[in-house]
């Protein structure tokens, strides 16, 4: 009996001292786990950080996670480093491909107002199928094939109507960008631009850019300028890619007050230093700097300093399309690199090489008159009987089949006429242009003289119609000493 109370009670101990280790074990890994959150909410206190702001870190790191699932757009499948900025009657499609040729990788439209868009777009006939939006010209919008990465850039004040616009251009074009830039007293009276930054419209602008994300597939750009502070500004970049915008370009000066006192527009330089820290703000961010551009050193140093994704330019390539042409090569070192050029397409008949309205036009607008007026006539016999017209509307009637035929004779002579015109013209001077392969070094060279640039313009206008005073401009400011 005394050796089995002994065993009994051995083994009553050892299981008191393992239940005692298993306590102490636990009881040290709790404290250790508590030294090492006491640890490092001290080295985050030590940043100077209270309860409120260490809680406001928690809740924008799960934002930036939550956008960064969700705003997948911002990654595109095209370059945007060396931009044309979005210019108003300046930025057009023959501008733009001069641009493209001396290394522009991204440009813009000028600014187009998509409640004036949506609606010239309901008037098109949507049964030819040779009226397309690209070609269409409404609010100035053209583009071919060879116009590509292209940026549709929109003013708004409606989300309605810039999500429709964007839906009509979205199979021409590779982003939509809404203008909240424009310091124009224009943009004033018409509620849009620069003048939607102040924080009585914040929740509109923000309902525009999701209005647009949600209706189409391709990014949604978004352009500002500078508010009051860096941190109103960084701020409202915020806002925007929450909202769903997948890139921002910053002009980096102060919007323009109706007054027009103190800076803005583009009075002085461009604050980069204030684009840099929105930039550090948001290193996975695409952000896109805008300002103090003339020279391609200018380029490479806005980058450097600003850290921004790419560079816009709009007085810079103004005076110099080829601004972007050293980032193809070094005019010494590799003057003999080939550079692959497309072939350019035509928009329509009527914008073919070589067209010009002329005698031919004006027969076949008056024989158009007189079928017209047929029409009328055939109409009133329905209508009232034969009886009802007179002899020498009976002499029009009868003369209908002879002026079909004219029309149609007028059509086809036009048409050969402006084909073997468009094909001479595109063998003496744009084929030579436009060449397959050409070596950089004939680039430099014409990147070099003013007048051979301002020659080539007008050979992609009279490619490409615009008005005359973009062209006008475009030409003086190219020429200019």
């Amino acid at each position: 009996l005394n050796q089995w109370f002994m065993m009994e009670t051995m083994i009553i101990m050892t299981l008191i001292t393992i239940s005692w280790a298993g306590t102490q074990t636990k009881s040290r890994g709790h404290a250790r786990r508590k030294r090492r959150r006491k640890k490092k909410h001290k080295t985050l206190k030590s940043d100077g950080d209270d309860d409120h702001m260490l809680e406001q870190r928690k809740q924008d790191g799960a934002s930036e996670k939550k956008t960064q699932q969700s705003n997948l757009k911002r990654y595109f499948p095209f370059e945007y480093q060396h931009i044309v900025a979005p210019m108003v009657g300046a930025s057009e499609l023959a501008f733009r491909l001069l641009c493209r040729k001396y290394g522009a990788t991204l440009a813009y439209t000028p600014m187009m107002s998509s409640t004036q868009f949506v609606h010239e777009a309901s008037a098109l006939d949507k049964s030819d199928p040779n009226q397309t939006i690209a070609n269409s010209n409404i609010c100035e919008f053209q583009t071919i094939p060879q116009d590509r990465p292209l940026v549709a850039h929109f003013s708004a004040n409606n989300p309605q109507h810039f999500a429709q616009a964007a839906k009509l251009v979205e199979p021409v074009c590779d982003a939509i960008d809404l203008n909240l830039g424009c310091p124009q007293r224009t943009a004033y009276l018409g509620h849009f631009g620069s003048y939607l930054l102040g924080d009585e419209d914040r929740q509109l602008v923000l309902d525009i850019v999701k209005a647009g994300s949600q209706s189409v597939t391709i990014p949604i750009f978004v352009k500002i300028r500078l508010l009051d502070t860096v941190e109103e500004t960084i701020k409202l970049c915020h806002q925007l890619r929450d909202a769903g915008a997948s890139l921002i370009a910053i002009h980096g000066r102060y919007r323009a007050s109706w007054e027009r006192t103190g800076p803005g527009a583009r009075d002085g330089p461009a604050m980069l230093d204030q684009i840099a820290l929105v930039k550090k703000s948001m290193p996975d961010f695409p952000i896109i700097s805008n300002g103090n551009v003339i020279t391609y050193d200018d380029v490479v140093g806005n980058q450097q300093f600003t850290g921004a994704d790419g560079i816009m330019s709009a007085e810079g390539i103004l005076n110099n399309p080829a601004l972007y042409l050293p980032r193809l090569g070094d005019a010494i070192n590799d003057a003999d690199k080939e550079v692959v050029l497309p072939t350019l397409s035509p928009l329509n008949k009527r914008t073919t090489v070589g067209y010009t309205p002329g005698k031919q036009d004006k027969v076949l607008r008056k024989l158009n008159k007189k079928l017209r007026e047929i029409e009328n006539i055939e109409a009133k016999v329905k209508e009232s009987g034969e009886n009802s017209i007179n002899e020498d509307q009976s002499i029009k009637l009868s003369a209908k089949s002879k002026i079909l035929a004219e029309i149609m004779e007028v059509e086809r002579s036009d048409l050969d006429h402006n084909r073997k015109k468009s094909t001479e013209q595109t063998e003496s001077s744009v084929a030579t242009y436009y060449s397959t392969k050409v070596k950089l070094s004939q680039l430099y060279k014409n990147a070099n003289n003013k007048l051979a640039l301002a020659k080539e313009y007008l050979s992609l206008v009279r490619r490409y119609p615009m008005k005359i005073r973009s062209v006008v401009f475009h030409t003086r400011r190219m020429c200019k000493e």
